[in-house]
């Protein structure tokens, strides 16, 4: 795993070194490389530290875990993490996410993430990093409880590129800023972040075909004019009430306009019994909400049943600007494939969030207290230690060991190796040997 690990960092993206060493160094007296400090700062994310202190500790009272990062990453210096704290609080997050950008774009160029016909599928979701009761820079959203109490929030808007492997892949990120309203409203402000976010990913990424995967706080006309004036598809989340306009048009729909069809699922994917069941589509062209022209599918997910334990047929609705041509020779098999495009916005909740805060990542965790930018900075790091957990745990080598034991989990296999690069002094013949050669493949 350590090796795995190696492979990815030295001959997945053997340009790293020089994209930390380009960011705007703004210090002074300081013996340490840009490079240096900026992937001690993904290193800690990397080895799932919970605290600056922490990893001083490791560093401190661990055998070897200095001398493997030097290993690791040759010519760079392991630093105490208040002078990382200290140079990180000169960067903004905007110049680090250069760095994040770069990777994003050299798995795009290389063809390794899974497309949908020819589409970049974009989850786009709000998440909370931290909270406070006192404000700190006179930027932070805030609501009052029914008690009288107030707490400020740090939110950040997140897009992530979603794969069916399972990859959840930031592609950028928005903070979330209360500075021209007095008061915490949520649907406002995370849409004014997405107009700012879309805005920034069309510059960055001007030609990507990218097809965004958003819940039913998107589903309205200014999304929908973003989507067509940047030439983006969009699947949004219908939620029974919204866009009721819509809806009723949707209700009043000859069944003529409609094409339903049925198709035999596998209901408990991943299970090594599988159950199967019939899903129900429909779909529906030709429908318009204030001058865009938008589809509407649906999809009946038949319910498991197991032993002691009984879901419930689930219903998942979509309206989007996705269209078939009308010889298209596998229609049914296209808006399949649509919904399940659709239901993959979930991995940026459960790949994405939800590992970051409960796999070891400790996204809330106030890094730097008191200042808010720099915890954006240590946001931005943990980001890209993220993506390369995932590149390594998505490696041939990795997927078969899991194979091979059904009861591994990776979470044991990555402390695991926490605990190996703190124990075990790594080998320089067999880091020499990543160096030669070295093939990564991904499943």
């Amino acid at each position: 795993m350590v090796y795995q690990l190696h492979k990815v960092l030295r001959q997945w993206f053997p340009n790293l070194s020089q994209w930390l060493n380009e960011v705007p160094d703004r210090r002074k007296f300081h013996q340490y490389s840009m490079a240096s400090i900026l992937m001690q700062g993904i290193f800690m994310f990397l080895c799932q530290g919970a605290s600056r202190n922490q990893m001083n500790n490791q560093a401190t009272f661990g055998n070897f875990l200095k001398d493997n990062f030097g290993r690791l990453f040759p010519g760079m210096e392991w630093a105490h993490f208040d002078t990382v704290d200290e140079i990180l609080r000169s960067l903004k997050m905007e110049e680090v996410e250069e760095v994040k950008t770069r990777i994003i774009k050299s798995l795009i160029t290389s063809k390794r993430i899974t497309t949908m016909y020819g589409y970049y599928l974009i989850a786009v979701d709000a998440t909370g990093v931290t909270s406070y009761d006192e404000e700190l820079c006179g930027e932070l959203l805030h609501r009052k409880t029914s008690g009288g109490k107030t707490t400020y929030l740090n939110y950040m808007l997140e897009a992530k590129i979603v794969t069916p492997e399972g990859m959840s892949l930031s592609i950028g990120s928005e903070p979330l800023s209360n500075t021209q309203r007095g008061y915490y409203e949520k649907q406002d402000c995370e849409l004014k972040a997405f107009k700012r976010l879309a805005a920034r990913l069309k510059k960055t990424y001007p030609r990507l075909p990218v097809c965004l995967l958003m819940d039913g706080l998107y589903a309205n006309q200014p999304v929908f004019t973003i989507c067509q004036s940047y030439g983006w598809k969009y699947l949004i989340t219908l939620k029974d009430g919204c866009l009721p306009h819509l809806q009723q048009s949707i209700t009043d729909s000859r069944e003529g306009d409609r094409k339903r069809f049925k198709r035999k699922v596998v209901i408990n994917r991943g299970q090594q019994q599988k159950q199967y069941g019939t899903a129900e589509y429909q779909w529906i062209t030709g429908l318009e909400h204030k001058g865009h022209p938008v589809n509407w599918v649906e999809c009946l997910w038949p319910g498991v049943v197991t032993p002691g334990q009984e879901i419930p047929i689930r219903r998942f609705t979509y309206v989007t600007n996705l269209s078939l041509k009308a010889n298209h020779p596998y229609p049914e098999e296209a808006l399949a494939k649509m919904v399940e495009c659709g239901r993959l916005r979930w991995k940026i909740e459960n790949e994405g969030f939800n590992n970051q805060k409960n796999q070891g990542y400790h996204l809330q965790h106030k890094y730097s207290r008191g200042a808010i930018r720099t915890l954006h900075v240590y946001y931005m790091l943990l980001q890209i230690a993220h993506l390369f957990h995932q590149l390594v745990i998505h490696t041939r080598e990795v997927m078969a060991l899991l194979k091979t034991y059904s009861k591994l989990s990776l979470k044991y296999l990555w402390r695991k190796m926490c605990t190996i690069l703190e124990m075990v002094l790594l080998s320089p013949d067999r880091l020499a040997d990543n160096e030669k050669r070295c093939q990564i493949r991904l499943e």
